[in-house]
């Protein structure tokens, strides 16, 4: 579901994009993303992207063509997504787990 923030956060990417006079074909044909996901980032719906890195890598290529600084956009964007970053995160700090087991058939000296 998309609330507000996240709206008017796609809005005004694509508010920006229609001034600098930009189609989305050209950004998609650019950037390799494709057109169906920067329409729904400019609906300010991200539930279909992928997540981690490479959304945020997504979102940062669209800034750039867009004539927007990408580190701010991705500052905003983390806030307003909150949860893409977290699942992000969450899958970052899940541990690492090593299970030793005794070979039977081998013998030790």
């Amino acid at each position: 579901m998309v609330n507000a923030a996240q709206r008017n956060f796609g809005r005004r990417l694509r508010d920006q994009r229609e001034r600098a006079q930009i189609a989305l074909s050209e950004i998609a044909e650019t950037t390799k993303i494709k057109r169906s996901l920067l329409e729904e980032l400019e609906r300010g719906d991200v539930s279909l992207w992928p997540g981690g890195i490479f959304r945020r890598a997504f979102l940062r290529a669209y800034a750039s063509a867009i004539g927007l600084p990408p580190e701010a956009v991705v500052e905003e964007f983390t806030q307003v997504f909150p949860l893409g970053d977290a699942v992000a995160t969450k899958e970052a700090k899940q541990e690492l787990r090593l299970t030793l087991v005794v070979d039977p058939w081998r013998r030790t000296a």
